[in-house]
């Protein structure tokens, strides 16, 4: 996977990115860098390539390392949160968050209070 993902950034550089995975290929709808930093935030850079593309392509730069993933995926909660730091701080408590980990809190709500 590192050696397909190292493809996939070369080719970017020339203005389109496709994604080569075993003999399929398909075409990249993001590609984000992120960064961890001193204050543990996650800076992101985010690019579009394509409205039709089937994947997210993401360097983590603190790691050294690129993940590949379908566009359901990438819009997961759990992505969302865990590798990029965004979440609904209504729904959700930060209580650790270091480069190694993080932990959310869910909040209590009072009853009715979520729209039921």
């Amino acid at each position: 996977m590192l050696a397909s993902a190292f493809v996939v950034f070369l080719v970017g550089w020339w203005g389109f990115l496709e994604v080569p995975l075993g003999f399929k290929q398909g075409d990249v709808k993001y590609f984000v860098a992120t960064q961890n930093a001193k204050d543990n935030n996650i800076k992101l850079q985010l690019q579009y390539y394509s409205a039709n593309g089937k994947y997210a392509v993401i360097y983590m730069r603190s790691y050294g390392i690129f993940v590949i993933m379908d566009i359901a995926t990438f819009d997961s909660t759990y992505v969302q949160m865990f590798i990029f730091g965004k979440y609904d701080k209504n729904l959700f408590e930060l209580v650790v968050s270091s480069p190694y980990s993080k932990i959310y809190k869910l909040k209590k709500f009072a009853s009715g209070s979520l729209g039921n």
